[in-house]
């Protein structure tokens, strides 16, 4: 009799075992397609996933540059320096920030730039009478304007904030003196990367680009 219950309890552990073995990825399917189906918009990328292939941009600076080169009254600025640093305000973003210190003061200055729009902001103004206004994400010709410093009038400096990771803007500088009307020859174009790094965490992209 005790036998046969050991051989009873043995059989039931059994059948649960295969129960489980075969079963329960049948259930993870299941339960997993209702979560994807309750909830479409659950992440699309994660730290691992790759990132979409940098778009490129028409750009409208060559034009833009040319007037400043035949017309400016200035010298350009000296060299531009920039950084790339996370965004703390877009999180999965970056920050570009700029700066030079400038032969004389400035009433206003400008980084004009080509490449996938951060955010709206009242202060950017368009390049080219084609594309007056853009969306964020969207791909576009602006110029981010800097206001004089009205104790330090020879330096310089902005940030662009919400720029998209992994993509490639083009941009120059230029200036409009305190001591006369007009704008200053501009810088050379120049390009950097918006390459994202792994210790700031998860990137964000535009998602009519994404992958």
């Amino acid at each position: 009799m005790e036998e046969s219950s050991h051989k009873r309890g043995w059989l039931t552990a059994s059948a649960l075992a295969l129960f489980t073995l075969f079963l329960s990825p049948l259930i993870v399917q299941v339960v997993g397609g209702w979560i994807l189906e309750r909830y479409p918009s659950f992440p699309e990328f994660s730290a691992n996933s790759p990132a979409p292939s940098p778009v490129s941009c028409p750009s409208e600076l060559e034009e833009a540059h040319g007037i400043l080169s035949r017309n400016g009254r200035d010298p350009s600025p000296p060299k531009v320096s920039y950084s790339i640093t996370p965004s703390q305000a877009f999180p999965g973003r970056v920050r570009a920030t700029f700066g030079w210190m400038n032969p004389v003061g400035i009433r206003r200055a400008s980084i004009a730039v080509s490449g996938i729009y951060g955010y709206p902001n009242p202060g950017d103004d368009y390049i080219s009478t084609e594309q007056t206004s853009a969306a964020t994400g969207e791909c576009w010709n602006w110029y981010s304007m800097i206001h004089r410093n009205g104790s330090q009038p020879e330096v310089v400096d902005n940030a662009i904030d919400g720029l998209w990771p992994n993509q490639t803007y083009c941009y120059f500088a230029s200036y409009e003196g305190d001591d006369q009307d007009g704008w200053s020859k501009p810088t050379d174009i120049d390009c950097f990367e918006t390459t994202w790094r792994d210790d700031w965490g998860t990137p964000e992209y535009p998602s009519q680009y994404r992958k």
